[in-house]
């Protein structure tokens, strides 16, 4: 362990027989260096991962597929391999020089099991490959993943020009579900600006607003909270900041009032509606109730839940029990099962006890939320998040990040929070160019490609007719979640220096969805801990628990991995929350395609961006004149850095400590094409 926190830079010291560490100073920003000390900044930390990245690839699995992709074959326009797809450079500068930027005609493709045309290989052999080219270690992720790969069909062979991959998004990143409207921190903020407008003059207004903007948080900006209120009054929000400021200022006193009520109700109306609809999402077959029992007097139920919890959770650790064989549970996923075994499977120990503590939780927050006998629906939702002592006009106009806003009400963003985190945002956890494409600001186009509407309908192929896995076995029966992206989100790899998502929007004619930098992330994670141990800590858990109690069965927990981690060195003694804080922040980045719909309160349906955005087509089109044009209009040395392109350079293999190639097989690799 401590050889890991070394080579990814933590300062290790012995001093008086006791080990102390210490993590890396990474700077948040580039405020105040240099050209040269943004470079030093970003080396030191690819630098920080090469030891993770450099294990994965001399695993001998890992290097027997690379060996394997390389290794020519003949296929009916003679030898081919994953050489085959990488483009090459003279032979694309020329290409350049003769049709312009028209020469790159981008396209995307799934990379599933199909074979591609041209070369044979798996499409998803030719993903995993090229995404060994990153600078940081790949490990797989719970929920959703659909790999795409970036094609251009203007050259040879459609050599793969960048990667993009949307996944489940991470869970708990603060200042991503703030910028979507999905924390108390947001819900305060917003529900300020409403009594400001309802109740004061204009200067009420502007003193909510600056107060948000002493916040100091750009997911919760004082441009987006004004944009967030404007949707909730009905209030046309499309013409920047000032503009929407300068529209809500425009409404008479009268006019404020009643669209303020009738916020303050569907506010209302969403908190309480979201946490119904999860009570009634779990299945109570054999928990004693009914949901109309629950639901009328939630108080009653609580202590049994507990109870049940408690039991099933016994029963789930006896289960994992490594001393004795076990019944075999069904680990198949809910797509291949029936209804019948999907019933069965909700009531075994681990959904038992899944079901009995959340409901149980749903029903403490119900309680809390539900309205008290006369009381008007503008004094309950002030008092849920503005505190019971909150009055108007406040002595001063200052927010405290959702410090009172009551536990009901944080229970029902929460939840909202998990279903639109379930299937309808995804993370961009890949999103980058394959070489030689980064001189011709490939990055820049995969980055404006996640835009369009082509991985939106990807997404939705893929996952339209999904069953969900946990809310199925919550629910004992079979249930489908909406596959339309609202939004889609991404980090940085690095926090200084320029952004390939920097400046990145589409024109007002192709929507305008951009990518909006929200914050930055903590730095959070195992990026830092080997897979050795990794391992070694689940055999540590295994060996004092005597129970297998993490492992990868959906359902079980987010990030297994991680889990694995924390659990094995708080077993240790060691402060694990501590560690597991690298300390290499992020920029946060979001592009919402459904601008206000994850927002409590706001009305009306989203058109698909799968069917209103603009085709890869479009964007590419865009790309072309916007980025790819004028960079080769104002560095025409480019053409001459792609001329000196050796594909070959690039081959994984030459990375490898080991090789278990024959020399003539390598020649093989390199040869037979032009």
């Amino acid at each position: 362990m401590l050889v890991d926190l070394a080579t990814n830079g933590w300062a290790v010291v012995v001093d008086t027989g006791r080990v102390y560490v210490r993590a890396p100073g990474w700077k948040a920003t580039g405020a105040g260096l240099t050209p040269a000390q943004v470079q030093q900044e970003k080396e030191a930390v690819r630098q920080s991962l090469a030891a993770r990245v450099d294990e994965q690839l001399n695993r001998a699995g890992a290097q027997q597929f690379i060996y394997a992709q390389e290794r020519a074959h003949f296929a009916m326009g003679g030898p081919r391999s994953i050489l085959s797809l990488i483009a090459d450079g003279p032979a694309l500068a020329a290409s350049l020089r003769a049709v312009g930027p028209s020469a790159i005609e981008p396209y995307i493709e799934i990379a599933d099991d199909q074979r591609d045309p041209h070369t044979g290989l798996k499409l998803w052999d030719v993903f995993r490959y090229f995404r060994y080219f990153w600078s940081f270690p790949y490990y797989s992720t719970p929920g959703r993943t659909l790999p795409i790969l970036v094609r251009d069909a203007g050259q040879p062979n459609h050599p793969v020009c960048g990667l993009l991959c949307l996944a489940s998004p991470v869970p708990k990143l603060t200042v991503r579900d703030s910028a979507l409207g999905l924390t108390p921190t947001w819900l305060e903020a917003v529900v300020l600006v409403l009594e400001a407008l309802a109740h004061g003059p204009d200067e009420a207004l502007l003193r909510a607003l600056a107060a948000v903007e002493l916040l100091g948080d750009a997911a919760v900006s004082r441009e987006r909270v004004a944009a967030d209120v404007g949707a909730l009054l009905k209030v046309d929000v499309d013409g920047g900041p000032n503009v929407v400021e300068r529209r809500l200022l425009s409404l008479s006193q009268r006019a404020r009032g009643q669209r303020v009520a009738a916020a303050r109700r569907r506010l209302s109306f969403d908190l309480m509606e979201e946490l119904e609809a999860a009570i009634r999402a779990i299945s109570v077959r054999d928990l004693g109730l009914t949901h109309a029992q629950a639901l009328k007097n939630p108080s009653r139920w609580v202590a049994q839940l507990g109870e049940f919890a408690a039991k099933a959770r016994d029963d789930w650790k006896r289960s994992r029990s490594l001393a004795e064989p076990q019944a075999e549970e069904n680990r198949r996923g809910s797509q291949e099962m029936t209804d019948d075994e999907i019933s069965e499977t909700a009531r075994e120990p681990l959904f038992r006890k899944k079901r009995a503590a959340q409901l149980r939780a749903l029903l403490v927050a119900w309680e809390n939320l539900r309205p008290v006998e006369g009381e008007d629906v503008g004094d309950a939702l002030r008092r849920h998040v503005l505190g019971e002592g909150f009055k108007w006009p406040p002595e001063a106009f200052q927010l405290t990040g959702g410090k009172y806003v009551s536990q009901g009400a944080r229970s029902a963003l929460h939840h909202r929070l998990s279903r639109l985190m379930a299937s309808q945002v995804a993370d961009v956890s890949v999103c980058g160019a394959i070489p030689p494409y980064g001189l011709l600001l490939g990055g820049k186009l995969v980055t404006l490609l996640a835009l369009s509407r082509g991985p939106s309908a990807l997404y939705f192929q893929q996952y339209c007719n999904q069953v969900s896995d946990i809310g199925s076995k919550m629910a004992a029966k079979i249930v489908r979640k909406p596959a339309d992206l609202i939004a889609i989100t991404t980090t940085s790899f690095f926090s200084v220096g320029s952004s390939q998502y920097n400046r990145v929007r589409l024109p007002p004619d192709l929507g305008g969805v951009g990518w909006e930098h929200v914050g930055q992330s903590r730095g959070h994670g195992t990026l830092h801990f080997s897979l050795e141990t990794t391992d070694l800590l689940q055999d540590l858990l295994h060996v004092e628990t005597g129970q297998a109690l993490i492992t990868s069965r959906f359902g079980e927990g987010p990030s297994e991995r991680l889990r694995k981690v924390r659990d094995g060195l708080l077993l240790l003694g060691l402060p694990a929350d501590d560690l597991l804080i690298h300390g290499m922040p992020r920029r946060v980045y979001l592009a919402e395609f459904a601008p206000h719909f994850s927002r409590i309160g706001v009305e009306g349906a989203a058109k698909p961006w799968r069917v209103s955005g603009p085709s890869v087509e479009q964007t590419a089109a865009f790309w072309r004149a916007r980025w790819l044009g004028p960079r080769l209009e104002r560095r025409p040395e480019t053409f001459d850095e792609l001329g000196r392109f050796r594909r070959e350079d690039y081959l994984l293999s030459k990375r490898l400590k080991r090789s278990g190639l024959q020399q003539g097989e390598l020649a093989l690799v390199s040869g037979g094409e032009t």
